[in-house]
């Protein structure tokens, strides 16, 4: 069954601590915090391996903080990848580490070559596993990420993985947020969110196949997110 070999991929994942994994497709959750992680397919982590799991996620935050190694730094974001994506817990220490910040500032510094490409990929996709609680997303919720988000946009609307993801945390952040809806709603940000949104439908043409179908949820989510921007300042 190739779920559970997924999962079995998963456990050895997490023993080995910084061991390489393939990323999961189905999204378990924890029962009531305490007990055992439980996955759609009726998989059940045992104790051992949910202690595992929240352990190498500490230790993942904690090089995340103090080191400057970009090794280091890319093993510890795929274990970030791995734990916010099978556990609420994790999405909540990650939140109070204040990793969100940290993750996005580090983005920013990052050029196109193919490891950075690979790191900007990883923390879109630790912030999209964050953002899918609704008790968690409200801290996401911040000026500064959405600038930074912005500018992840436009940096890489040409990559259309990275455009994705970029646009569609842009669209479900503001999408819970009326107050910062309100607030972030300048007029040099909706002409920067146009202008971004204008390049991206003259681009469109040339996408085929997966990559225009991706490229086009994109769009969907950045005209989202200047509708929104435009109902609160009419």
């Amino acid at each position: 069954d190739r779920n559970v070999k997924k999962y079995d991929t998963f456990n050895r994942h997490i023993i080995s601590n910084w061991s390489d994994s393939n990323t999961s497709t189905d999204q378990p959750h924890l029962n009531n915090n305490q007990g055992p992680l439980i996955t759609p397919v009726g998989i059940h982590y045992s104790s051992r391996i949910q202690h595992a799991l929240l352990g190498s996620h500490a230790e993942a935050l904690q090089i995340l903080q103090s080191s400057k190694n970009l090794s280091d730094v890319m093993k510890a974001v795929r274990i970030l990848e791995e734990s916010t994506h099978e556990s609420y817990s994790c999405c909540d220490e990650f939140i109070k580490a204040d990793a969100h910040h940290i993750l996005l500032s580090l983005a920013l510094t990052c050029n196109r070559s193919e490891p950075h490409l690979e790191l900007v990929r990883l923390i879109l996709a630790i912030l999209t596993n964050v953002a899918q609680h609704p008790p968690i997303v409200q801290s996401l919720a911040t000026a500064f990420a959405m600038d930074a988000l912005i500018d992840l946009v436009q940096r890489y609307r040409d990559k259309s993985v990275h455009f994705v993801l970029s646009a569609s945390l842009l669209n479900k952040i503001l999408s819970r947020d009326y107050t910062l809806r309100l607030n972030y709603s300048t007029t040099e940000r909706r002409k920067r969110l146009q202008g971004i949104l204008m390049m991206c439908r003259r681009k469109a043409a040339s996408k085929i196949n997966m990559c225009h179908m991706l490229f086009s949820e994109g769009m969907r989510s950045l005209k989202n997110v200047t509708d929104l921007l435009d109902s609160v300042s009419e």
